[in-house]
């Protein structure tokens, strides 16, 4: 599925098997540290890289329904299961659309600073204020500017290791974003949940709202709380703490 991080060996299944879904402007491949830790801690890993979202390719403004039914068939046709399954950012309502479509798969969810829909909402209902010179419709076709990148997303590196993040983000489709979700079942389901709060996070705090928790993370009734320091991109400026705290956040597992 597009450009991944994941094993390709055959060996006999040890550890917890984590599914990581990254978000907006993202790919599987931006995980790969943070894969490198849990495969050293004996734990097996997919990243797959979402439908729009693959490096050098065409940009598409794919609808939500195709790609999460892609992921679906590519989790049954891997024969994943009890999957601990962790959303960033805007993968927090692509792990919730997933979970209550393979809920026999998926046996933890968790959402690191990831939106936590409600029926009937969307993503772009949270964002009260545009970065500069996006679009109104908010498409995510092209990046945010490079300055509002660095102060929002990767404010704790130096800017040259914010560039370096910058310069490996990818164009995507808005359509997902602006559709309202049919989560009818999700917090319904019989799983664990967990929240990593990345604390050094400043984008709602920018737009004058809640911050990621408790805003999100709340909503999800009973939950485990893993706080860390962090930016809103910690896979790739803090991914071993990070690998550390999805462990943690999976220890009612063990």
């Amino acid at each position: 599925m597009g450009t991944e991080a994941t094993s390709a060996t055959q060996e006999p299944k040890t550890g917890l098997q984590f599914i990581l879904i990254h978000g907006s402007w993202h790919h599987g491949g931006h995980w790969k540290q943070v894969q490198q830790v849990l495969e050293g801690r004996g734990h097996r890993v997919y990243a797959p890289t979402l439908l729009g979202n693959e490096p050098n390719s065409e940009r598409i403004n794919y609808p939500l329904k195709e790609i999460v039914q892609l992921l679906q068939e590519d989790i049954v046709s891997r024969d994943l299961t009890d999957i601990v399954l962790a959303g960033h950012s805007s993968g927090g309502y692509i792990v919730q659309q997933l979970a209550q479509l393979q809920p026999q798969r998926v046996q933890k969810v968790i959402f690191i600073n990831a939106f936590v829909l409600q029926e009937g909402e969307n993503l772009l209902g949270f964002i009260t204020e545009e970065p500069p010179t996006a679009e109104n419709n908010y498409s995510f076709h092209r990046l945010a500017p490079f300055d509002w990148f660095r102060n929002e997303f990767a404010n704790t590196v130096d800017e040259e290791t914010a560039k370096a993040i910058y310069a490996s983000l990818v164009p995507q489709g808005g359509q997902p974003h602006s559709e309202r979700q049919n989560l009818r079942t999700f917090f319904e389901l019989p799983v664990s949940k967990a929240y990593i709060f990345l604390n050094k996070d400043p984008i709602f705090a920018g737009l004058g709202m809640q911050n990621w928790h408790p805003q999100f993370s709340t909503r999800l009734g009973e939950y485990k709380l893993v706080e860390m320091g962090g930016d809103h991109e910690a896979l790739l400026t803090n991914p071993t703490v990070l690998a550390e705290k999805l462990i943690e956040a999976s220890s009612d597992l063990n």
